[in-house]
C-alpha cells in the first residue's frame, strides 16, 4: 500500500513537469507545423525559434542534374541488372515552377522485369508527384502511390511505383510538387531521393 502511494505521488510530479526541448531538436510535421511557438525552418525541415529560422537551400549536390526540366535532359539513373543493387540519386525542387525528369535506365536483357521506382521526401514541405510517362514524355502511364518504405518513423514520406522494364530499357519519370498542399505557396520546395531497383528476373 506504502508502495503504491509512492509510486501515485511520482507519476503526479511527473505529469506536472513541463520539461523545455531544445530548439532544432525535432523535426516538423506536415505542411511546416511546429508546435507552441516554434516555426519550421525551411532550412532543415526542424521545428526552432522565429530568429532562428533559415530559408530553404538545395543540399550540396542535389542539383547536379540541373537542367532536367525535360525528357530531352532527363538526369539519368542506371539499373546495372536483374536483380541488382538499388540505385540511388537526390534531387531538389527549389520553388513552385520547377520540375525535374528522370531516366531510369536498364538492360535490355531486362525487359519484362520487375521495376520499383520509389521517391522519398520531407514531410514538412509540399509532397512529391511521381509521373510514369511513356518515351516520347507525351502522356502519364501511371502515378506514384503513397507507400510505407519510410516505416512511418523520422521525417520522411515516399511515393512508390511498381512497374516493368520497357522493351528499350528507358523508363522516364517527372518529379514535381504538390501544390494543393504547399501552404499556399509557403513550402512549395522539397528535397528528394528518387531511388530505383529491378527486383528479380524477367
Amino acid at each position: 500500500m506504502v508502495r503504491a502511494a509512492v509510486i501515485a505521488s511520482a507519476l503526479a510530479v511527473i505529469a506536472g513537469c513541463d520539461p523545455e526541448i531544445v530548439s532544432g531538436s525535432y523535426f516538423c510535421g506536415p505542411q511546416m507545423s511546429c508546435p507552441g511557438d516554434e516555426v519550421c525552418s525551411p532550412a532543415d525541415g526542424t521545428c526552432v525559434r522565429p530568429s532562428l529560422a533559415e530559408p530553404f537551400m538545395c543540399e550540396a549536390g542535389s542539383d547536379g542534374g540541373e537542367p532536367n526540366e525535360d525528357p530531352a535532359t532527363a538526369t539519368t539513373l542506371s539499373v546495372a541488372g536483374c536483380p541488382a543493387g538499388q540505385v540511388e540519386r537526390i534531387g531538389c525542387l527549389p520553388s513552385g515552377i520547377d520540375v525535374d525528369w528522370v531516366r531510369v535506365t536498364s538492360p535490355v536483357s531486362c525487359a519484362g522485369a520487375p521495376l520499383s521506382i520509389d521517391t522519398r521526401y520531407s514531410v514538412a514541405f509540399a509532397p512529391a508527384i511521381v509521373e510514369l510517362y511513356t518515351a516520347d514524355g507525351a502522356s502519364v502511364v501511371a502515378t506514384a502511390a503513397p507507400c510505407d518504405i519510410t516505416g512511418g518513423i523520422g521525417d520522411k514520406d515516399a511515393v512508390c511505383l511498381d512497374t516493368t522494364v520497357p522493351a528499350d530499357g528507358v523508363s522516364l519519370v517527372r518529379v514535381t510538387l504538390d501544390h494543393e498542399l504547399d501552404c499556399d505557396g509557403a513550402c512549395n520546395f522539397m528535397h528528394y531521393q528518387v531511388a530505383a531497383m529491378a527486383t528479380a528476373a524477367p
